[in-house]
């Protein structure tokens, strides 16, 4: 039962409105681009739309492929050794708590089951977007609804996952490194 005079603290609503405002700002700009990009591709005629597809399905195909064959197993590795590291400090302290290494452990378990199923999800975006046919702009627009949002989910959950890997087990250069390395 609310109590009379009920009023929302300020304070909080501030503090939320600094953390989700930005990020509401990002996606819609995010879409936005999107739109105005698969646009602009389209408008080019439907030998550009054509050459766009296939770009992007090598786009998808070649970045399914990493994250299986590299970013999967190499963020796999890290994470067991960090089972390494808690297993070794119990050894020796069974109570130590190692909130550090299991926290990281955790997400990074988290991280590589979402990045699997949505390997999954692209590969299948991929699949539907051949099956149903249809004229360039509607291939289009498949790779736009489809294909696109599967791999930016995906890359969203690699990036998420890159910094908190060490170096020495991430497969790739890191952003840090191609942008400090000119």
């Amino acid at each position: 039962r609310l109590q009379d005079g009920f009023r929302p603290d300020t304070e909080i609503m501030r503090r939320m409105m600094k953390v989700g405002f930005p990020a509401m700002v990002e996606n819609l700009l995010m879409r936005v681009g999107v739109i105005i990009y698969a646009k602009m591709v389209n408008g080019l005629g439907t030998d550009a739309a054509a050459i766009h597809q296939v770009c992007m399905n090598i786009e998808a195909l070649t970045f399914a492929d990493m994250v299986k064959r590299d970013i999967l197993p190499a963020v796999s590795d890290f994470a067991a050794s960090l089972a390494s590291a808690i297993s070794a400090k119990r050894a020796v302290v069974p109570t130590m708590a190692c909130r550090y290494e299991c926290e990281l452990f955790e997400k990074l378990s988290d991280l590589t089951d979402r990045a699997y199923a949505q390997v999954d999800r692209l590969e299948s975006a991929l699949s539907e977007v051949k099956a149903r046919g249809g004229d360039a702009l509607q291939t289009a627009q498949a790779y736009r609804d489809l294909v696109l949002s599967a791999m930016n989910e995906l890359r969203a959950t690699v990036d998420t996952m890159e910094p908190i890997t060490s170096d020495e087990y991430w497969p790739y250069p890191t952003y840090a490194d191609l942008m400090f390395s000119i």
